[in-house]
């Protein structure tokens, strides 16, 4: 619990009010035999879930053992990208706003709670912390709620 309490805040977190929601990740992803490297922005308006994605790839890494490097992150910039627009409608978020900032509601937003004894369900939990964390911004209280979620499962 203690390193969700040091979450700081960023400069994204005091931009409220805006008609649309913005997010940047770069993931670096597991396949069967290798590593696949992406970098995506998303823009979703936040009144009619309308909005669009720019998608830049790396070539694939063969094997288990990549580790990202710095250099690559810049590699991104390079990278051919691919924009898909979304009309209304087409781009919802992982969860409905406003998410719940209490760990507890959170994790059965997440994933069913009646199901919290199955063998399956912390996979379900990390799943679903995930696809949050790469659809949908995360504000400091939102962002310390999933680490609290994670750490239940410890």
């Amino acid at each position: 619990m203690a390193l969700a309490g040091n979450v700081g805040s960023t400069p994204a977190d005091a931009a409220t009010g805006l008609p649309y929601t913005y997010l940047h990740t770069q993931s670096w992803t597991r396949a069967t035999n290798k590593i696949t490297r992406t970098d995506l922005q998303r823009w979703r308006r936040d009144a009619d879930d309308s909005g669009r994605e720019v998608t830049r790839r790396l070539p694939d890494v063969p094997g288990l053992a990549h580790r990202p490097t710095q250099a690559e992150h810049g590699q991104f910039a390079t990278a051919q990208k691919t924009t898909t627009p979304y009309l209304a409608g087409d781009l919802k978020p992982y969860l409905t706003e406003p998410l719940p900032t209490d760990a507890t509601a959170l994790a059965s937003a997440l994933a069913p709670r009646e199901l919290a004894g199955r063998p399956a369900y912390p996979r379900m939990l990390v799943h679903g912390v995930t696809g949050l964390a790469i659809h949908q911004y995360l504000n400091q209280d939102q962002r310390q709620a999933t680490l609290r979620v994670l750490v239940v499962l410890c």
